[in-house]
């Protein structure tokens, strides 16, 4: 048996082959363009990314991206760490190799400082878990003593027919979308209400052409009471439900991260939200909604949107 060698990707051209490898390997999850340079060639303030491949006999068999923070960034762990991206060729007939592979990638991101790893769920993520539709990965992490810790799922809805409850709607509230001149008000909300990584997330996004004008802010009584992100294939940058939206052709878009700031929560604000961004989306002609990276099934069927995917979280702490 020849062994299994495993080289860092460090050439444009060698990522661009494992991306091509990666399709290839799985269609149904295709990497556009899109989010290969926003995903892998511009991350995050203050996150790193490095890629490995795997090769057996001159051909590529195996490819990882890993992913961790530089420092301390908004409250973020920086002992934590991901592998955004796993990928091996013929996996069932190639456990062994493809443990070790696995094994690297752990080993590249412990040597970085990392003390946490998690599957996926990275910022600027390909997938917030485990797809249920690779589900042949459970064993090789089991095997590499990785614990599943949650179940969650991106949400589908056709907006063709959406029309809102009558007390959803309400006078008192308005959806407007975040100008520049407003930018450190919202990112302050953000950080005053919201995990970290909204936060976080927001603070790099808005770095982007147009970046901040794709959040929303829910105006009440002249403050901002809760907030949206609406993705829509000319965003200049996408959020992770868009990331598989291409299944449903131009018409798709994309709602959430979205919340209610604790001061105003248990007031029914939640539904004006979701409600008025899906008119918002309806209106300008988008059919095919996907909301990302949920549990909470019972509260989104109240709009129709129903399991379109299903991710198992895991995660692994190193010694």
């Amino acid at each position: 048996m020849i062994d299994l060698e495993v080289k860092r990707i460090t050439d444009r051209s060698l990522i661009m082959d494992g991306i091509e490898f990666w399709n290839g390997l799985y269609p149904s999850f295709s990497i556009s363009q899109q989010l290969l340079g926003q995903n892998i060639f511009a991350p995050f303030n203050h996150l790193a990314v490095e890629g490995l491949a795997g090769v057996i006999g001159g051909e590529m068999v195996a490819l990882g991206l890993c992913k961790y923070l530089l420092s301390d960034v908004g409250g973020l762990d920086p002992g934590e760490g991901w592998i955004s991206l796993l990928g091996v060729k013929n996996l069932e007939g190639r456990q062994e190799e493809a443990e070790d592979f696995l094994g690297a990638a752990e080993n590249l991101l412990q040597e970085r400082g990392v003390t946490r790893i998690r599957f996926a769920g990275d910022p600027q993520c390909f997938f917030p878990g485990l797809p249920r539709g690779l589900k042949e990965y459970e064993p090789l992490l089991t095997a590499r003593d990785f614990q599943p810790v949650a179940v969650v799922y991106d949400l589908y809805r056709d907006l063709q027919a959406f029309q809102p409850a009558a007390d959803w709607l309400r006078d008192d509230l308005k959806l407007r979308r975040v100008s520049k001149e407003r930018e450190k008000e919202f990112l302050k909300f953000l950080q005053d209400n919201f995990p970290p990584r909204w936060y976080y997330e927001a603070d790099s996004i808005r770095r982007w052409p147009g970046g901040i004008e794709d959040y929303r802010f829910l105006s009440y009584q002249g403050e901002i009471a809760g907030f949206a992100r609406i993705n829509k294939p000319a965003s200049t940058f996408w959020g992770p439900n868009m990331n598989w939206g291409w299944k449903w052709g131009d018409e798709h878009c994309g709602l959430g991260p979205l919340g209610i700031g604790q001061a105003f929560r248990g007031r029914g604000m939640s539904l004006f939200l979701i409600a008025q961004s899906m008119m918002e989306l309806q209106a300008e002609g988008f059919r095919h909604l996907i909301v990302d990276w949920t549990d909470q099934l019972d509260f989104y069927a109240r709009f129709g949107l129903n399991i379109c995917q299903e991710y198992t979280c895991y995660r692994k702490e190193l010694q």
